[in-house]
């Protein structure tokens, strides 16, 4: 059914060009991540700065995703998302100068970083918003599932083609390999020549940009059934999708192993998020709430007993049982997001929806690392499953009118509404 459904979704002229380009684009993003982490680690040998590198991201996604799917709503989402790649290749092409010019300082570094997070979150909701119109209603599902797809592919070349490129060519190489890869991206949406049919007809604003965010709060809140799958989603990625984060400290002291137990430990989790994803391609819109709630039960299962395993083999295992399980989840929820939310209101909720997924593991992991360190790894890990297992069990109540408000499908993709409150 997988295979059909991926079939279906690449004689889609504009879906096969703009995954081309979000592919070549994506493993870009990766060589980038693994280049500045470890040329911040160069230049300051401070464990202390790589984390303040890392974290500073998270900042401008909280201030502007939530803008960028307001702008997502009012904007042609196309030329949305291709002035941010226009602006993100040129960030990329300056940072490569000023290696060159060996300008680059911690400073220079984080602002950088702040900036390139700025204008990706900017563009991230429309991207996103932009991806039904890619594809005929009824392959929506299969279009976001394989989107995760994607994204797990890059994340396992990416890391490599970066040690590749940093061993023969240097950081300036991989600066320079992430710049261009922004081009592919560009070149897709360029491309891309999208029915007028299925793009959104003009809205009012509010009067504010504030108003036009509370709007999209106000209507994730009303929504009958998107609301228990936010509180589902936001539970998951703020307390069990963290453990990933902690895993070099569990390797160390579950197994005595190093760096190389780790490296197993996130392939794993890797091969079984792709395997999720592919999964999750060949799932219909029917029946998808249920499914959605039973991967999140799955994952958090798997997390628990992760966190009691004696052997490293058992532990690889379930990690990647959990990668499957967490990508099936993440996926199918935001294509019942997807399917039901009404045209006008699709960036702002993805706005939210972008930003809980960046920002709530992040938060977590500090919580988790918190928590590790007053009652051990082990209980910490079991104690945000738990959590987990008691929301799945409150959202699996409301199932049936969840399934009634989500599976609707195809009319409320193309559905225009003009009120705003």
């Amino acid at each position: 059914m997988a295979v059909s459904a991926l079939r279906g979704l690449f004689l889609e002229r504009n879906y096969a060009i703009y995954t081309a380009g979000n592919t070549l684009s994506l493993i870009g993003t990766w060589i980038h991540r693994i280049a500045l982490g470890w040329f911040v680690w160069e230049l300051t040998r401070s464990p202390f700065w790589v984390g303040v590198y890392a974290a500073s991201g998270i900042i401008p996604i909280l201030f502007t995703g939530l803008i960028g799917g307001v702008l997502a709503d009012i904007l042609d989402r196309r030329r949305l998302a291709l002035w941010s790649q226009v602006a993100a290749c040129g960030l990329m092409l300056v940072l490569f100068a000023f290696y060159q010019l060996e300008l680059l300082t911690l400073a220079t570094l984080l602002v950088f970083r702040v900036l390139l997070a700025g204008v990706i979150s900017i563009s991230q909701p429309a991207r996103m918003a932009l991806l039904p119109s890619l594809v005929s209603p009824a392959q929506v599902v299969a279009a976001v599932s394989f989107g995760a797809v994607v994204f797990n592919v890059a994340r396992l070349a990416g890391p490599a083609l970066a040690a590749l490129i940093l061993a023969k060519g240097g950081f300036g190489a991989a600066f320079l390999a992430n710049a261009v890869s922004y081009l592919a991206m560009i070149i897709a949406l360029l491309l891309v020549n999208i029915d007028p049919a299925r793009l959104p007809k003009a809205r009012q604003r509010t009067a504010t940009m504030t108003g036009d965010i509370a709007a999209g709060v106000r209507y994730v809140i009303r929504h009958d059934g998107m609301l228990p799958i936010f509180v589902l989603f936001v539970v998951v990625v703020l307390l069990a999708r963290p453990v990933s984060a902690l895993l070099p400290a569990f390797v160390e002291l579950s197994f005595s192993m190093g760096v190389e137990g780790f490296a197993i430990l996130t392939s794993s989790m890797a091969v079984g998020s792709i395997l999720g994803g592919v999964w999750a391609t060949g799932r219909v819109l029917r029946g998808l709430t249920s499914a959605t709630i039973l991967a999140a039960v799955g994952y958090a299962l798997c997390v628990a007993l992760f966190s009691a395993a004696t052997s490293f083999i058992v532990a690889a295992f379930l990690l990647g049982l959990a990668g499957f399980f967490t990508v099936l989840f993440g996926a199918s929820a935001q294509a019942l997001i997807q399917s039901a939310v009404e045209e006008d209101y699709r960036g702002r909720v993805l706005g939210l929806w972008f930003v809980t997924m960046r920002a709530a593991p992040e938060l977590g992991a500090l919580l988790l690392g918190i928590a590790a360190e007053v009652i051990g790894l082990s209980l910490s890990f079991i104690g945000s499953a738990v959590c987990c297992l008691l929301v799945c069990w409150w959202v699996w109540q409301r199932r049936v009118t969840l399934s009634a408000a989500l599976e609707g499908g195809a009319p409320q993709i193309l559905k225009v509404r003009t009120d705003t409150a």
